[in-house]
């Protein structure tokens, strides 16, 4: 036995790609040739599979990521080594979830021909070709479907189907509780519970509370609030995706008669993993009640069918949390491992048509806006799929098809409810609507909302702040961050959306809409002025921001627009927007509100947001006159007013739209 677990547990090097065989179409595929972490992905070269006379050649346009890729990359649980290989797995092949068109067809193939959009399960979705017999798992993709959002569901969504449907037994008007209920078989066991007619609770984590919401689920719980297992309710059916409670822990949270499947377990055993919680359950069961259910999904046609016709029907979607690329696999991977993924990632190969990276927007929630003040939510934008924005309004009494429309864009705190009340009086007084949005700290960081998603992956190293929490002290070389070229997933092009969604809603015929942000929202305003001139806003008053980015070419980020993919000519156009510097006369270095960032490079623009301000008009004039175009830009300074986000609103109210 001791000679068998040292077999079982040794991971042999990794052997060294094999050569193209000669006349073999080459591919680039994803392999790994022996257990271990990320490191041990290779992207090779390979020979392009042929299909077998019952076969389809499937060209794969994306592929979904899973837990079950990083169990065979490691080959942990060590049991499960008996079926992939001691020592080194026996097929390099990675990844399992796929979604392309039909390449081609072996001879015998009746159901398939080329050119058919399908998506399925199948060993070895990391690459850009996949063989599938006629028979396994594939089916035809539905045309309202993304492949994205294809690729994204066979295993999770099986595996839910088979989770509710079949081990839960799940009728309409029982309780269901998905603990787990923002992952990836917790996102879609909502959906699949809420349409088998079931009262649903999801429990998650505080910034997936809205989301799990928007799924269908009729109650949510917050588990850093709130333990389910203590409370008062009881479930007919609990869906365990999590692990993170004793068994007795469940049962109590259980009718008598009531059914726990545990989808996994606790994964502290390196030989078991989650098998030990499972063998437990079926140990106890004869001495208990209610029903534990241990699940071992089966991928097959008849189940992804059964998926298909959901996506058709409108009642099962996709959650996409993040993208990747063929080469990022080991990121996905070991973003997956981190344990925070939001529904599922997905690797694109082959980006949808007309679409910027591959990136599809998902499906909006319904928008009602009625007279008075209220709220609504609105699905994130690109790379932000699986985050949802609270939008809060003030629609007058007043509003008519032609009344104006302004998003007001709140601060650091991004509290749009107390952003949209200041503009109550003014949206009353001449007739505007105002939207509000609250983008969510959890979900969109200082470099998502302050910089508008121009840079990602931002860490201020060594900052200094004082007691108060507000003066942040630091070296410009301690800025570290990453470009992100990925122009659809800037922040600017969600206030079209909110615009376009409202219009819908009231039936407004306007075209354009004016903006107010201040502080963080004022930095968004002048950027967005920068980065996306072909915005359907009208006028854009950023009032006090903290700092400003340059449009100098010469300059690096975050003070200057170097390396982010600007042009001369798109500067021209930047300069013919209708931005407003929005100024407080007393918002000076002597004010205390708001954060103050305080760099070489910041400090070279002054020290307070007024002189800032000022600054960034004057270099801004400059750009303007070196490239000869026009410059549209205007700087207006409110007298007596600082860092005041309500004195702010209301001169900006009599600026916009008189007194």
């Amino acid at each position: 036995m001791g000679v068998l677990a040292v077999a079982l547990r040794h991971d042999a090097a990794c052997p060294p790609a094999s050569a193209l065989p000669e006349g073999a179409t080459p591919m680039q595929a994803i392999r790994a040739r022996c257990y271990g972490s990320v490191e041990v992905l290779a992207f090779e070269q390979v020979a392009r599979p042929e299909p077998a006379d019952d076969e389809l050649l499937v060209r794969v346009h994306a592929a979904g990521v899973n837990p079950l890729d990083w169990h065979y990359m490691q080959g942990k649980p060590y049991v499960m080594r008996f079926s992939s290989g001691i020592g080194r797995p026996d097929d390099s092949r990675v990844g399992v979830d796929f979604a392309g068109t039909v390449e081609a067809v072996g001879r015998s193939v009746q159901r398939f021909k080329p050119g058919d959009a399908v998506f399925g399960g199948r060993n070895g979705a990391f690459a850009e070709y996949l063989v599938v017999k006629e028979s396994g798992s594939v089916v035809h993709k539905p045309a309202s479907v993304s492949f994205e959002q294809a690729a994204a569901a066979p295993v999770a969504a099986v595996t839910a189907l088979q989770a509710v449907r079949d081990a839960g037994q799940v009728q309409p008007g029982q309780r269901v509780l998905i603990n787990g209920a923002s992952g990836g078989v917790g996102t879609y066991a909502v959906q699949i519970a809420k349409a088998l007619g079931a009262h649903v609770t999801g429990v998650c984590s505080t910034r997936n509370l809205e989301l799990v919401r928007s799924l269908g689920a009729d109650r949510v719980i917050d588990y850093t609030q709130a333990d389910f297992t203590e409370g008062a309710q009881r479930y007919d059916v609990i869906i365990d995706n999590v692990g993170n409670h004793p068994l007795r822990a469940y049962r109590r949270a259980l009718e008598p008669d009531g059914i726990l499947v545990m989808v996994t377990g606790p994964k502290t055993d390196p030989w078991l993993g989650p098998l030990t919680r499972l063998l437990w359950a079926q140990v106890s069961s004869p001495f208990v009640s209610q029903i534990q259910a241990s699940l071992f999904a089966d991928m097959n046609p008849q189940d992804l069918a059964v998926l298909r016709g959901m996506m058709e029907a409108g009642s099962l979607r996709s959650v996409i949390d993040q993208r990747h690329t063929l080469a990022q696999v080991p990121e996905a991977i070991a973003y997956l491992e981190q344990g925070r993924t939001r529904g599922k990632n997905v690797i694109v190969l082959v980006p949808e048509d007309g679409v910027s990276a591959g990136i599809e927007p998902a499906e909006e929630p319904r928008v009602v806006i009625n007279t008075g003040s209220g709220s609504f939510l609105m699905q994130g934008g690109q790379g932000h799929e699986a985050d949802t924005i609270r939008v809060y309004y003030h629609k007058p009494r007043s509003f008519g098809s032609h009344s104006p429309i302004l998003i007001v864009l709140p601060g650091a705190g991004r509290n749009g409810d107390s952003y949209r009340d200041a503009w109550v009086d003014a949206s009353e007084a001449h007739g505007v609507l105002i939207l509000s949005p609250a983008y969510a700290e959890e979900a969109y960081d200082v470099a998502a909302y302050h910089m508008g998603g121009v840079i990602k992956n931002l860490e201020l190293r060594d900052a200094q702040i004082d007691e108060s929490g507000q003066v942040y002290r630091l070296k410009d070389e301690d800025i570290l961050f990453e470009v992100n070229r990925l122009s659809g997933q800037w922040l600017f092009h969600d206030f079209d959306r909110l615009f376009d969604s409202a219009v819908a809603a009231v039936g407004s015929e306007r075209t354009g809409y004016d903006m107010f942000g201040h502080s963080a929202g004022g930095q968004i305003l002048h950027r967005l002025a920068i980065f996306h001139p072909k915005s359907k806003a009208n006028r854009l008053l950023a009032s006090n921001a903290g700092f400003y980015t340059l449009p100098r070419l010469d300059v690096a980020p975050i003070f200057g627009i170097q390396g982010t993919g600007l042009t001369e000519q798109g500067l021209k156009r930047s300069f013919r927007q209708k931005l407003v510097l929005f100024l407080g006369e007393l918002d000076d270095e002597n004010e205390t509100r708001g954060i103050h960032l305080h760099t070489p490079l910041a400090d070279r623009q002054g020290l307070g947001r007024r002189a800032r301000g000022e600054y960034f008009y004057g270099e801004s004039r400059k750009a303007a006159a070196a490239l000869g175009t026009e410059f549209n830009w205007t700087i207006e300074v409110v007298p007596g007013v600082g860092h005041d986000q309500a004195a702010m609103a209301k001169a900006a109210a009599g600026y916009l739209y008189g007194q």
